[in-house]
């Protein structure tokens, strides 16, 4: 008499992988890699999903995403996860690796002429539209100046075309791009001192913070880095050897840069650099 065999159907084995994304030199902005999971040994026709966080961040170090608790196959409308195993989840990672040329960006980029940070503080400047291979990061920071009653998004502004544009900056300040994390290496802010609209930008006053004055750079996070200033000079309108002067005297250091001494032709004759470590 024939007897039936009981046959057992295993589930199938998946892994799920997600590769790592290049390393990315540090510049100030937050980055995040763009590969996605990709899945192994599912049957032909089938579609496996689960939710990916990807890896993302903004200072030095190593990221890794993540993975959500929704794996799922389906046949076409039919749910078939429970003919499957997920056997292994590898998350990928993203690098930010210290930017070896830092110094070279943001001051040899510098040695010729000085962003325009101001408008005229007399006469309406028109302002024309941004163009479209420019545009500002935001950052994880703003910039507070207690004596000057300053709080500021710090947007990240791109060496363009041989210069750093800033005219679009409005009531933020601008970070060359380029330039440090607050408190380990050199960071540049520029700021307008005044605004098309002949109102004061966030840099109006800026001659007027003295030695020993506190500036804070805040993160979205919390953190706060506490600069001390220890300079305030006038420096002719191009003259980027002198930024790159105070700015160097110390190893960490905060340097705000904007324009002064308007000119009746229009234009700016000077410019006024704060720096602080």
């Amino acid at each position: 008499m024939f007897q039936p065999v009981a046959v057992t159907i295993a589930q199938k084995e998946i892994t799920v992988s997600v590769t790592d994304a290049a390393d990315v030199p540090y510049d100030g902005s937050e980055h995040t890699s763009d590969k996605k999971p990709v899945f192994i040994n599912v049957v032909d026709g089938q579609t496996a999903s689960i939710t990916y966080t990807p890896a993302k961040g903004t200072t030095i170090g190593t990221y890794t995403g993540s993975y959500g608790d929704d794996f799922k196959v389906m046949a076409g409308d039919e749910d078939v996860t429970a003919n499957y195993e997920l056997k292994s989840m590898t998350a990928g990672s993203l690098k930010i690796i210290e930017n070896v040329h830092q110094d070279e960006m943001h001051f040899f980029r510098l040695e010729g002429e000085l962003p325009k940070t101001g408008f005229s503080a007399l006469h309406p400047s028109p302002l024309h539209e941004m163009p479209r291979n420019i545009s500002y990061k935001g950052t994880a920071w703003t910039l507070q100046i207690p004596a000057l009653d300053v709080n500021a998004e710090i947007k990240m502004v791109p060496f363009t075309d041989g210069e750093y544009p800033v005219d679009w900056l409005g009531t933020d300040v601008g970070m060359l791009e380029g330039s440090a994390h607050p408190g380990e290496g050199r960071m540049v802010i520029t700021g307008h001192n005044h605004l098309n609209t002949m109102e004061a930008g966030p840099f109006a006053l800026l001659s007027n913070l003295a030695v020993g004055d506190k500036i804070f750079v805040t993160g979205k996070d919390g953190s706060m880095k506490s600069f001390t200033v220890y300079a305030s000079e006038k420096i002719d309108a191009d003259d980027g050897a002198a930024l790159e002067r105070i700015a160097k005297m110390y190893e960490n250091t905060l340097t705000l840069l904007t324009c002064e001494d308007e000119l009746p032709e229009g234009g700016y004759a000077s410019r006024r650099v704060t720096a602080a470590y």
